[in-house]
C-alpha cells in the first residue's frame, strides 16, 4: 500500500500507530489532525512515508498546538499540510528534525499570526524547504498587519523558492523588507493584502 486515508473518531486522541506500523511501503498518509503531543514511536517504522496531510477531513490541534515532539518520529517527511487546524501555537523547534521537508502549508490557521510564522521559519533553517504557504494566518476581524523584517530573516538562511502570504491583512512593511528574503526566492504571493505605497525592495 502506498496511499492511505483515515477519518478518525478516536476519542483517545491518539494516532493509530500500532495499526499502521506494518505498512512499510506507505508513502502518503491523509488522516484527521488530533490534539495530541505527537505521532507515536510506531510511526518511525514508516521510513517511506514522505507526504502527510492532516487537513483532508477534520483537524483540530487547538489544545496543545504543534509541540516540539509532534513530528519527531516522522523525520522523512517531504510534504506536510496542516491547513485549517485551529492552530494557535507552533513551538520553536517543531520542524527542526524535518530536514527533508520541501513543502509546508500552515494556511487558514487564523489565530497563528506572524509570531507563529516566525517560529516556523526559525525551525526551517537548514531544511530543504522550497514551498511555504502561510495564507490567512490572521483573523479577518481586527487591525491590519505590519510586517517587520524579523519575521522573515530566518528564511534568508534557507533555499526557499516560493512563499505565499495571501489574505493576511498586511498593509505596511519595513522599508526594503525584500532584503530579508532568501536570494533563491522566485515567487512571492501577497494576494488579498492592502499594501500601502512604500519602498519594499
Amino acid at each position: 500500500m502506498q496511499n492511505n486515508s483515515c477519518n478518525s473518531s478516536n476519542t483517545n486522541n491518539l494516532y493509530p500507530g500500532t495499526a499502521l506500523q506494518d505498512l512499510i511501503s506507505l508513502r502518503v498518509l491523509e488522516i484527521d489532525g488530533l490534539p495530541t503531543y505527537n505521532f507515536g514511536q510506531e510511526f518511525s517504522k514508516l521510513r517511506n512515508l514522505s507526504q502527510l496531510n492532516l487537513s483532508r477531513g477534520h483537524c483540530n490541534l487547538s489544545l496543545y498546538g504543534l509541540t516540539e515532539t509532534y513530528f519527531q518520529y516522522l523525520t522523512d517527511l517531504k510534504y506536510l499540510v496542516v491547513r485549517n487546524c485551529s492552530i494557535t501555537n507552533i513551538h520553536n523547534n517543531t520542524f527542526l528534525l524535518l530536514r527533508n521537508l520541501t513543502y509546508l502549508d500552515v494556511s487558514d490557521n487564523n489565530l497563528l499570526t506572524f509570531c507563529g510564522f516566525k517560529n516556523v521559519s526559525d525551525a526551517l533553517i537548514g531544511s530543504s524547504i522550497k514551498i511555504f504557504k502561510a495564507n490567512r494566518i490572521y483573523c479577518a476581524i481586527g487591525r491590519s498587519t505590519f510586517a517587520i523584517g524579523k519575521f522573515f530573516q530566518s528564511l534568508r538562511k534557507t533555499t526557499l523558492e516560493e512563499l505565499y502570504l495571501d489574505d493576511n491583512k498586511i498593509d505596511y512593511a519595513d522599508d526594503q523588507i525584500g532584503g530579508d528574503f532568501p536570494v533563491t526566492l522566485r515567487k512571492l504571493s501577497l494576494n488579498g493584502n492592502r499594501l500601502s505605497l512604500g519602498r519594499y525592495i
